[in-house]
């Protein structure tokens, strides 16, 4: 996989950053709107950039509409605890530029 991506999930939108795994550059950088097409217009994008599978995509939430989207497209979906995102937010922001 040479890239990842981190989806910061939100109530009418959702943030997704996409980040180049050996360079840590940003990659695309956009908001998916909550509905089922702003998820397949999503799902679209990230195809752009690599194939689903090989494009893993880490999370907040371990279900809902999001995940089933992204699963269906063959996405691997990894769970992260809001607490430990948290903890590593001031760590990261500066080296990967998709921090709020």
């Amino acid at each position: 996989m040479a890239y990842v991506a981190g989806l910061d999930w939100g109530g009418a939108t959702h943030a997704v950053c996409v980040i180049d795994k050996g360079s840590g550059a940003v990659m695309d950088r956009f908001e998916a709107v909550h509905d089922r097409k702003g998820l397949a217009e999503m799902v679209r994008r990230l195809a752009r950039l690599a194939p689903p599978a090989d494009l893993a995509i880490s999370i907040e939430r371990p279900s809902g509409l999001i995940v089933e989207v992204l699963v269906e497209a063959g996405h691997p979906v990894v769970p992260v605890h809001p607490n430990a995102v948290k903890a590593a937010r001031a760590r990261r922001r500066a080296r990967t530029g998709c921090g709020s």
